[in-house]
């Protein structure tokens, strides 16, 4: 799935005097508000300002082997693997409420994960006389998690357009 994050405006808007004009007369958008100390909230919707998208890949995979040897005895085993590949790119431009009006910021991140888990069942049932059951069961489990993890960050990034590629 692939999802565009947006940094919580209502910090910063819960900070602004609601009497404070967010446009200029001409219908722009007022870049520093609250007296030049303060990025306009609106600022972020503009394109190039901020992004912050992460898109990530999974597959959930599983299966089960199951013998009956003999009727009284059973064996199941079962094994899950789960593989996760995350991407997530930020650009906080020099006027985003994130950088408020500092250095444009650049990170970038991608994870990948693998996850495997066995589990191994054994089973033996036996009835005496049609009046008595006995079930012994013996479970065993192995989990194992793997992950890996890539990062880059960057400051004063001239080019808004390029984005969190940049």
């Amino acid at each position: 799935y692939d999802q565009d994050i947006r940094f919580d405006p209502m910090n910063t808007v819960n900070k602004l005097s609601p009497l404070e004009d967010a446009y200029d007369e001409d219908g722009n958008i007022i870049e520093l508000v609250n007296n030049g100390k303060t990025v306009n909230p609106l600022l972020d919707t503009q394109n190039g300002n901020y992004q912050n998208n992460q898109s990530t890949s999974r597959v959930f995979s599983s299966a089960y082997l199951e013998i009956k040897p003999v009727s009284s005895l059973s064996f199941r085993s079962i094994v899950g693997v789960t593989n996760t590949n995350t991407r997530q790119g930020i650009f906080a431009g020099q006027l985003s409420m994130q950088q408020n009006n500092t250095q444009a910021r650049t990170q970038y991140a991608n994870v990948t994960t693998l996850s495997i888990n066995l589990e191994n069942i054994l089973t033996f049932r036996k009835s005496f006389n049609n009046q008595h059951n006995l079930t012994v069961t013996g479970i065993q489990s192995l989990l194992r998690n793997k992950g890996e993890t890539h990062q880059s960050s960057g400051l004063n990034q001239l080019l808004s357009s390029q984005g969190f590629y940049g």
